[in-house]
């Protein structure tokens, strides 16, 4: 205890980065007897990291560990992550409310982290409220957003199919990442479709393909699917890759 408080004075006279560095980490020896004086330390750090600044603007490529070249923002935004991580696993309510003040392509980040919490928790409330926080961003969680869908009993087929809705209209407003990947809106299609009304689910057919159509024909690239039986299978654009994907549903519904 005489060390943390001996280092908690000497962190005050550091530069921010260090500040909040070294308050993150003598908060973990308060976790298991002082969980007061955690909290604190761990909001402490999380100021600290508001005196930093970063001449780059924040973006989606950030969130994936590129923050350009800007070394400032890279510290930044991992310190803030890593302080809000230790928080969300003790105080999630608390650490959403810390993120409110961040930029949105962060702020996004912290709440698909807590979406999985909730979701892991059981807490399926929780869960769809977060959901209605993000229905406006650009980089809705459609990967969690169907593991919620099927958390969620049959008996209240109305709450997923509005669910679904509501990631539909997202797609169709932002998602300006169309790389083809499990986690995506095709992904969370394949996954839930049969729990939807057919009508919405060749609705939302539609619209990948549309999108896709559009990003192949300004974007033209071979694209390679690996399979364990059948090795690759080679495409000439997204919109046949999208057009491969959607083929089974497309024989039951609609053939």
């Amino acid at each position: 205890l005489r060390m943390l408080g001996e280092v908690q004075i000497e962190a005050a006279a550091l530069q921010p980065d260090m500040r909040a560095y070294i308050e993150w980490q003598a908060s973990m020896g308060y976790l298991k007897f002082d969980l007061k004086k955690f909290n604190a330390l761990l909001e402490s750090a999380f100021t600290a990291t508001d005196e930093l600044s970063s001449t780059r603007r924040w973006t989606r490529l950030a969130i994936r560990g590129n923050c350009w070249t800007d070394e400032t923002c890279r510290v930044k935004h991992w310190l803030e992550d890593k302080i809000l991580e230790e928080m969300e696993k003790r105080s999630p309510d608390r650490a959403l409310e810390l993120s409110s003040g961040l930029e949105p392509g962060f702020q996004t980040a912290v709440e698909t982290r807590l979406l999985g919490y909730y979701l892991q928790q059981k807490h399926l409330g929780k869960a769809k409220e977060m959901l209605d926080r993000m229905a406006g961003d650009d980089g809705y969680p459609y990967g969690a957003t169907a593991d919620l869908m099927q958390a969620i009993p049959k008996s209240r087929a109305a709450e997923r199919t509005a669910i679904f809705s509501q990631a539909l209209a997202n797609y169709r407003q932002f998602n300006t990442d169309l790389m083809v990947e499990e986690g995506d809106f095709g992904g969370m299609l394949l996954r839930c479709w049969r729990d939807l009304p057919p009508e919405i689910a060749l609705d939302a057919v539609d619209a990948i393909l549309e999108k896709s159509k559009i990003d192949s024909d300004e974007n033209k690239q071979p694209l390679t699917i690996n399979t364990l039986h059948h090795g690759s299978i080679p495409f000439t654009s997204n919109y046949q890759v999208r057009t491969f994907e959607v083929l089974p549903l497309l024989r039951e519904l609609d053939s």
